[in-house]
C-alpha cells in the first residue's frame, strides 16, 4: 500500500486541483448555456463543436469525480476492515512470509 504523506503542500495542491476543475466546469456550463439560441449553419458548425466540446469537459469531470470517490471509498473501507478485525489483515501469504525453505 502506497502511504502518501498528508501535510500542507498536499493540502494545497489537493484544493488548486477542486478549485481549477471547478474553474473549468463552471465556464463549460457558462458555454453552453450563453450558446444555445444560436443560428446553427449546419454540420460544420463551430458553436455546436464548441458546445459538445464543452458537454465532453463535463462529462469527464463527472467520470473522473466518481472514480477518486469510489478509490477514497475503497481505501476507508480498507482501513475500516483493518482496524475491526486486526488478524485478518490482507497481506498475502507469500513463502517468504510463512518462512517456507524451498530445497531442492
Amino acid at each position: 500500500m502506497v502511504n502518501i504523506p498528508d501535510g500542507p503542500r498536499n493540502r494545497i495542491g489537493l484544493l488548486l486541483f477542486i478549485g481549477m476543475m471547478a474553474f473549468f466546469a463552471f465556464f463549460a456550463e457558462i458555454i453552453i448555456v450563453s450558446r444555445l439560441d444560436h443560428d446553427c449553419t449546419g454540420e460544420p458548425c463551430p458553436i455546436c463543436l464548441e458546445i459538445g466540446n464543452a458537454r465532453a469537459l463535463l462529462e469527464g469531470i463527472g467520470r473522473a469525480c466518481a472514480a477518486v470517490l469510489a478509490a477514497g471509498f475503497a481505501v476507508s473501507f480498507r482501513k475500516a476492515l483493518v482496524r475491526l478485525f486486526p488478524p485478518l489483515c490482507f497481506f498475502p501469504l507469500t513463502p517468504v512470509a510463512l518462512k517456507v525453505k524451498l530445497s531442492f
